[in-house]
């Protein structure tokens, strides 16, 4: 067989493994492969080459040394084994491992040169392939974020990544071949020490959590055993545990809460939650102990102990002298601290703090580590104080000042809430043992908690707003009766700060029907003068308001149109005006005639003339915006007021001949009268204004100007012309010499009677006359307005004061006159003044007159403005015996709800109202109107302007028993009017 002949089984091994023979016979040099070595060459079958043949199919780089070794072991017999690539005949490069040694013959020379090549070609990129990936995995265990070793089975480290540094604080140079036991000695014994040995015993992975105090750390591992050794992956979870410690803490922070709450909820005595908070802090907060002190306003300003619970209270709390007091007894102790201060103590570590001061012995002897000491507070500041203390230090002393704050802050608004639920429950005992008495009254009195709950609802409140006691004890005042919450937010404070509130309000009864009521607030207070409940005393006068309104309505108001009337009109005038004045817009007065409204009535009638002026009034509204007023001055005479107009004239002209035109042309469409149609024109006269002045003398200029466009044909619109200005020049020339008939004692006054039952003379009104000595006697309705607008109504207005007292004072000496009373009358602008109180006063000081037979007549133009001013003057005077007469009372704003808070004797109608009482239904209404209102409000009601006996009868009639007016006598002088009262 030869040599490189093998037994069949050899040959498949030797395939599969890819292992070829060679031999070389020496001397001869001849090279014998097996065929695994043509195979592995792709050597075609046939003679194997040459050595320098074999030697050139190995790589360039790898000829020089297997030339070496073939030659060493031919020469002196070396045996070689080197793994080098060889170059097939396709020219593909293999990895091979040549093996080569010299065969000896008998004599021992070398004789032949056996070897072997492997392909190893597998084993080579196996090789590779295991190299790159040590290579990533140690740049992968160099970028990870948990730290990696390797330990022998000495427990020496033989690898570290860049985290362990990190982690362990050491630098791998250190630690490289140490014994990892004797580098960090304390942990022998621990966690990862256990962990690590029986990894290595039992052959097992194994994970560990441990806390390492010399590092400060909380570290996660885990442990696999190899034949090398122990490998070994950790972190640091320092941070997840601070969280799951927190986590912790905080979840028994919400349970104690939750707890304490609930005690908050269902606890309905003050003690009892004091104990039962003590009670959960200790048992579920985890506190070695707490009590809750309240602040004692005794001498010594003492802490009283109202709670407690836990281990060792009572002996630790008896060895203290509680005290928040200035005292060395009790100026060092936290709790003073915070009973003074207002503000929570904590104490992270009592070991910490001076071990000589009485306190801080007492809490370390009795076990205490920690200490927080929390205030109570309420409205009137820091009552008390919740104290805790615990066995260990505080592991959040932020989270815990929290927690303890909250906590605290619940207990007080607790107790806060008990205290005032005992005191409500106090307040309504001692108003049932007065609601017999309240029961009786006929206006509904309603007692009410400080926050609008009903407290108390006698039976005239159940018959006025028709709910039972029973169904509003408890409620919101508001909510049960509508109540505007703004307003009624308002009332209680000027109540709180005055004592008392009245006013009107409208409300919602059971039924849903509404209510005016007049309202009155009293204070209850408690001994000690905090506010304890509020008395209301409700009574209705939704009558009263009706009947105000229908006075309202039928003195202002048109009753064929609806639309306002002259009065009305010119109040709205006056203040358009004003405001004009005041503001950044012009106004314009457009004064409006229907043409050939004589002929309409002559022929059609006057129910059609009535019809006519609906229609009219309706088409004026239509033409202008809702912002202008029209207005129904009488007749066919109609008034539109254009406001907000532009300041300059030009534009502002040209805006109101718009309107006028849109007028114009409204009123020239056809009328329907009797089914016919009908047309009709108007003529209009418009007069800008842009500030404060006269408003008959612009209601005359828009009339001149409404005479000028009849005059160029009618249906037209025309402006005030400027030479009309004569009027206006003979009116400033007119102030001017008012100006100087003070001086000059020009005026006068006369005295017109007022008679009473019977005809008797009760007294006398002072009407104030200008003798001019051009003019002649000039009327009052001349100069009056005009010293009104001047200023000179002051002046005007002490003079005649200081006559009528000088009057009153000669008729006290005769018996005749001596019982008569004497009326003045009284402007705005007068009343308005602030020193007019103290002018009256002392007027009446100086001539000695008797102020009860001093009567001071005011108009309802006062109680548009400044009505509380106004009250408190006239209530001034009035304790100073003088009388208060309302003047022209119908024709002005009288709210009723001020009319009764007015200290007044005596309402008076005024003559307009008089004069047509007979022909006149809206005038005998509204006179029947003021005397059963004043009836009802207990003063007397003096008519003016009574000029016939059939006037006198009708007002008799109906309740009015004081007159005064031309039926008894005109105005007389001084000398007059006594001759008069001589001749009765």
């Amino acid at each position: 067989m030869s040599p490189l002949d093998l037994p069949p089984l050899q040959r498949i091994a030797s395939r599969i493994a890819r292992l070829g023979g060679w031999t070389l016979e020496l001397p001869e040099r001849r090279l014998l492969w097996s065929d695994d070595i043509y195979a592995l060459f792709e050597w075609p079958p046939g003679p194997a080459p040459s050595v320098e043949q074999a030697i050139e199919l190995f790589a360039p780089e790898w000829r020089a040394q297997i030339r070496a070794d073939f030659d060493a072991c031919v020469r002196d017999g070396t045996p070689y084994d080197a793994e080098m690539e060889v170059i097939t005949v396709s020219g593909a490069r293999i990895w091979v491992r040549n093996i080569g040694q010299a065969v000896r013959g008998a004599d021992g020379a070398i004789s032949a040169i056996q070897g072997a090549l492997l392909d190893i070609s597998g084993q080579k990129r196996a090789e590779e392939r295991a190299g790159r990936l040590a290579d990533r995995l140690v740049t992968t265990l160099e970028s990870i974020t948990d730290g990696f070793f390797t330990l022998d089975r000495d427990w020496r480290f033989t690898y570290l990544n860049r985290q362990t540094e990190q982690l362990l604080q050491r630098a791998r140079a250190e630690l490289l071949g140490k014994n990892v036991w004797e580098e960090f000695k304390e942990a022998v014994g621990g966690v990862s020490y256990c962990a690590y040995q029986r990894a290595v015993r039992d052959n097992c992975a194994v994970e560990f959590v441990e806390y390492y105090p010399p590092l400060q750390r909380w570290l996660e591992g885990r442990a696999y055993p190899s034949d090398e050794g122990l490998a070994v992956y950790f972190r640091d979870i320092t941070a997840r545990k601070q969280a799951e410690l927190a986590l912790v803490r905080s979840n028994r922070a919400l349970q104690l809460l939750s707890r304490c709450n609930d005690a908050l909820i269902r606890v309905g005595h003050e003690h009892e939650l004091t104990e039962r908070i003590c009670r959960i802090a200790v048992e579920l907060g985890g506190y070695r102990m707490a009590w809750v002190g309240y602040a004692q306003q005794d001498a010594a300003r003492s802490i009283s102990v109202e709670a407690h619970a836990g281990e060792g209270d009572l002996e630790y709390l008896h060895s203290m002298n509680l005290s928040w007091g200035d005292a060395p007894a009790g100026g060092d102790c936290p709790a003073a601290q915070v009973l003074r201060g207002g503000a929570p103590v904590l104490l992270d570590d009592l070991a910490l703090l001076d071990r000589g001061l009485a306190w801080v012995a007492a809490a370390l002897g009795s076990g205490y580590r920690a200490a927080a000491y929390l205030p109570l507070r309420g409205e009137d500041g820091c009552f008390g104080l919740l104290a805790l203390y615990t066995g260990g230090l505080f592991q959040d002393a932020a989270g815990e000042t929290a927690l303890l704050g909250e906590l605290a802050d619940n207990l007080a608004f607790g107790i806060g809430n008990i205290r005032v639920r005992d005191e409500q429950r106090r307040i309504q005992a001692h108003i049932r043992d007065q609601a017999s008495l309240l029961d009786k009254a006929r206006d509904a009195i309603v007692v009410r908690s400080i926050d609008q709950r009903v407290l108390y609802w006698n039976k005239s409140a159940q018959r006025l707003y028709g709910w039972a006691q029973e169904e509003v004890l408890g409620r919101s005042v508001d909510a049960l009766l509508d109540d505007d919450p703004h307003a009624i937010e308002a009332a209680t404070g000027i109540v709180l700060q005055c004592g008392d509130w009245s006013g009107e309000v409208t409300r919602r009864g059971k039924d849903g029907s509404a209510l005016t009521v007049e309202v009155r607030w009293t204070l209850v207070s408690e001994d000690d003068g905090r506010p304890k409940a509020i008395m209301s005393i409700d009574t209705d006068i939704t009558q009263r308001k009706q009947a105000e309104q229908e006075i309202k309505y039928l003195a202002f108001y048109d009753a064929l149109t609806g639309l306002p009337n002259r009065r009305l009109m010119l109040d709205r005038l006056q203040h358009a005006m004003a405001v004009s004045g005041r503001g950044q817009h012009a106004g314009a007065l457009l004064f409006i005639d229907l043409d050939n409204f004589k002929t309409l009535n002559d022929t059609l009638g006057h129910d059609q003339g009535d019809l006519l002026l609906q229609q009219v009034a309706f088409r004026l509204q239509s033409a202008v915006y809702e912002s202008d007023t029209v207005a129904r001055l009488g007749g066919d005479e109609f008034v539109v007021m254009v406001e907000n107009l532009s300041r300059n004239p030009q534009a502002a002209a040209a805006q109101t001949t718009t309107i006028g035109e849109r007028i114009l042309l409204a009123i020239n469409q056809p009328f329907i009268l009797k089914g016919c149609e009908h047309y009709s024109s108007c003529s209009i006269g418009a007069t800008l204004f842009e500030h404060e002045g006269n408003v008959g003398e612009l209601l005359k200029r828009a009339d001149l100007a409404m005479y000028q466009a009849k005059a160029a044909g009618r249906n037209a619109l025309r402006f005030f012309d400027p030479q009309m200005q004569t009027a206006v020049n003979a009116r400033m020339a007119l102030e001017g010499d008012l100006r100087q008939a003070l001086q000059l004692g020009e005026f006068c006054l006369h005295y017109q009677p007022q008679v009473g039952d019977g005809g008797r003379i009760t007294g006398a009104e002072a009407l104030l006359r200008w003798r001019h000595p051009q003019r002649g006697m000039v009327a009052p309705a001349a100069f009056i307005p005009l010293a009104e607008e001047s200023g000179l109504i002051l002046a005007l207005g002490r003079w005649v004061l200081e006559t009528a007292c000088a009057q009153l004072l000669a008729w006290a000496a005769k018996p005749a006159t001596a019982r008569l009373s004497l009326a003045v009358n009284v402007s705005a602008r007068q009343m308005r003044h602030p020193g007019f109180v103290d002018e009256v006063l002392a007027t009446l000081a100086r001539s000695g007159a008797n102020p009860a037979r001093l009567k001071l007549e005011l108009t309802e133009s006062l109680l548009v403005d400044d009505v509380e001013v106004t009250i408190a003057k006239m209530t001034a005077l009035k304790a100073s015996g003088l009388g208060f007469s309302l003047d022209d009372f119908g024709t002005g704003y009288s709210s009723l709800s001020y009319l009764k808070r007015l200290p007044l004797e005596q309402l008076k109608i005024d003559q307009s109202f008089v004069a047509d009482v007979l022909t006149d239904p809206n005038d005998a209404a509204i006179v029947r109107t003021i005397v059963a209102l004043g009836q009802s409000l207990g003063l007397s009601v003096m008519a003016e302007g009574v000029e016939t006996q059939a006037q006198r009868e009708f007002l008799f009639h109906h309740g009015c028993r004081a007159y005064q007016g031309y039926l008894f006598s005109r105005p007389l002088s001084a000398e007059q009017f006594d001759a008069f009262i001589a001749a009765r």
